[in-house]
């Protein structure tokens, strides 16, 4: 009979840095569904609705294409089409031709600006609420999340409270 060494785990089954991960984004998600859920709404509708949003009010009044919102949102460009038709059906967003034909421009339409306004105050609060457990270790969260979906960091200026002594 072969002898057989199984090596000792450093971390006991379901305490994983990926089981962790994939656990926590449940919790997430399940929050976010509950609040959605009475918008009408699902978590990659709201993803692209707000993203148009953000878009609107700081650099593009007049939408984006959908492969920016996909790459935006983290979506693929097949998926993120076909929640932006269910969207467009449910008169949340217009989508329209842009110069290049196979290209569409995607803007809010005044629904899809109310139902965004009215969803995000419910999507903070679960943020907010789930989050605050990290106290002030969140963008530290959010840049060893970066670093693992292969993002460039953010580099920040240090506040007063963080900035070295002299």
């Amino acid at each position: 009979m072969p002898n057989i060494t199984i090596k000792a785990r450093s971390n006991t089954p379901g305490e994983t840095p990926g089981v962790l991960l994939w656990r926590a984004a449940n919790t997430w998600q399940r929050a976010l569904r509950d609040v959605l859920k009475d918008q009408g709404l699902t978590q990659a509708q709201f993803a692209l609705l707000d993203a148009l949003a953000s878009l609107a009010v700081d650099t593009r009044p007049d939408g984006a294409n959908q492969r920016q919102l996909a790459d935006l949102c983290g979506m693929d460009v097949t998926m993120a089409s076909t929640v932006l038709r269910q969207l467009q059906r449910s008169g949340l967003i217009a989508r329209r031709r842009a110069d290049d034909t196979r290209s569409r421009r995607v803007t809010l339409t005044a629904a899809g600006r109310e139902r965004v306004a009215s969803a995000a105050p419910g999507v903070q609060a679960v943020d907010t609420k789930f989050f605050a457990a990290l106290r002030q270790d969140q963008a530290a969260f959010a840049g060893a999340l970066r670093l693992l979906l292969g993002l460039r960091p953010r580099v920040r200026a240090p506040s007063a409270a963080t900035a070295p002594r002299r």
